[in-house]
């Protein structure tokens, strides 16, 4: 499995969720912070590639579990769902130590602690047919309720088709290295139960220069309102602003300790929330220059 795989799963087992009254939440985080197993096997005789697979693997809908060393997604859902107005700029990003947040606040302390992963269960593996756009399908059970189905793609462009996504760029920005659109779906007794998907994402990763950029793009039907969204960061710094070429304001933060190189070595990502109209998501840019950094978000434009 290639390094840029392994960053889609780890990735993906960091997305949004539904925060659930506190006596689960309670009975929850109690139980994941058992669940230290599997990690340690994993460290036992296997690189950190494998590690990182595992990771990326888990998808499971309850907020504060998924926290790992680097990104965090997280959705509170408060309120009736309701379907966002459309709107072609980006939700204001609030910063705090260990991360960045849009639509309200959280709990910077929440942010910053860290989480064991979920119990993952491979249900089995596809490779694409004559018409497919994907060439790879891998479907992993969750916790023994959600079901993730990872379809695998040469091209961004296919991802789009089939996915349904907005192309957010004007132009190409790189050679894609990995690119996966990934289906979370809850299941009882071994079968989906809702015909509408839990949650949705997009998730590519991009060589630009040498340089990776990574593009997370997801949507949660039925989402509130009044939901926040936030991504963590080990150690956040030098927060600015950008107005791009498209006359779009982005929010740049860095993560000074985050794990780059496949987690090899501490160093600096660069960080923006693309959250607007129905859709979350974030772009991170490895150890990349501003200048590098403005050329790229020159190229995003928001339909």
């Amino acid at each position: 499995m290639t390094d840029e795989k392994l960053d889609i799963f780890l990735n993906n087992a960091l997305k949004p969720s539904n925060l659930p009254d506190n006596d689960v939440n309670r009975s929850l985080m109690d139980k994941i912070r058992s669940l230290n197993e599997a990690d340690s096997e994993l460290k036992d005789g296997k690189n950190s590639e494998e590690r990182d697979r595992r990771l990326r693997n888990a998808r499971y809908p309850i907020s504060w579990i998924y926290k790992v060393a680097v990104v965090f997604l997280l959705f509170f859902a408060i309120g009736t769902p309701a379907v966002y107005a459309a709107k072609l700029i980006l939700d204001k990003s609030e910063v705090s130590e260990h991360g960045v947040t849009v639509g309200g606040t959280a709990n910077d302390e929440d942010l910053a602690e860290p989480w064991e992963d979920v119990p993952e269960e491979k249900i089995g593996t596809e490779e694409g047919k004559e018409g497919d756009l994907w060439y790879s399908k891998e479907v992993v059970l969750t916790n023994g309720v959600y079901q993730n189905s990872y379809y695998y793609y040469n091209t961004y462009e296919d991802a789009i088709k089939d996915s349904g996504f907005p192309n957010i760029f004007s132009e190409p920005i790189g050679t894609p290295t990995s690119v996966c659109y990934v289906v979370t779906e809850e299941t009882s007794g071994g079968q989906v139960v809702k015909s509408d998907a839990f949650e949705r994402a997009l998730d590519t990763i991009f060589d630009y220069k040498g340089y990776k950029i990574y593009l997370d793009q997801s949507i949660m039907p039925g989402e509130s309102e009044d939901s926040v969204y936030s991504v963590c960061m080990n150690k956040t710094a030098n927060t600015r602003n950008y107005v791009s070429a498209n006359g779009i304001t982005f929010t740049l933060v860095d993560d000074i300790e985050a794990d780059v190189d496949n987690w090899t070595r501490k160093g600096t990502r660069t960080y923006v929330i693309l959250s607007y109209d129905i859709y979350r998501g974030f772009i991170y840019f490895e150890e990349m220059n501003d200048e590098d950094i403005h050329d790229v978000l020159d190229k995003i434009v928001l339909e």
